[in-house]
């Protein structure tokens, strides 16, 4: 397990360190006209924001990108939360059955374990008071009876830090 500015994960690699910086940490890449849309929107936001009233919730936010779930963790610590990471469904439900969460951001294709069958685990394993979880998804027309029938939010991508940031606060509102 990697811990890196109070972002935990059991990925490869170092994740990302959440420093109160205005511009969110990027892997190094060729060029900057070759980044992803996300990356290059995410380039150019501010990182932080103070923490907000609602408290610190407890998030887990699992994608195999390792950039989108990196800058996922960034900007939720920043606001205030604790994340943790998972690389896919399986590290997920390790995740899960070590910690209660409030919320799981989680992409809809991913190796081992995709989103659809970790949202039947978590509603399984947690019993009355299971997780809100977030879809993210790059086609949500492949899922959209799986998607319609949860009722839960989904992003597409690609989607703005400011987006997400906005699901999270809609999300707790409604608790």
């Amino acid at each position: 397990m990697n811990v890196a500015g109070g972002v935990r994960t059991n990925c490869a690699g170092t994740g990302f360190v959440p420093w109160p910086t205005r511009v969110a940490r990027i892997p190094p890449r060729k060029s900057r006209e070759g980044q992803s849309r996300l990356a290059f929107q995410a380039w150019h936001a501010p990182c932080c924001r103070p923490a907000s009233a609602m408290g610190q919730k407890r998030i887990l936010v699992v994608d195999d990108e390792e950039v989108l779930r990196g800058l996922l963790a960034d900007i939720l610590t920043c606001d205030g939360h604790q994340v943790d990471t998972a690389c896919d469904g399986l590290e997920a439900l390790d995740w899960l059955d070590q910690h209660h969460y409030d919320a799981v951001f989680t992409d809809l294709q991913m190796p081992r374990l995709d989103g659809p069958r970790l949202y039947e685990a978590v509603q399984k394993r947690q019993g009355e008071d299971p997780p809100r979880v977030i879809f993210m998804t790059g086609n949500a027309a492949l899922s959209a009876d799986f998607l319609r029938d949860t009722r839960e939010p989904v992003l597409e991508k690609p989607f703005s830090l400011d987006a997400a940031r906005g699901v999270v606060k809609a999300l707790f509102r409604e608790r």
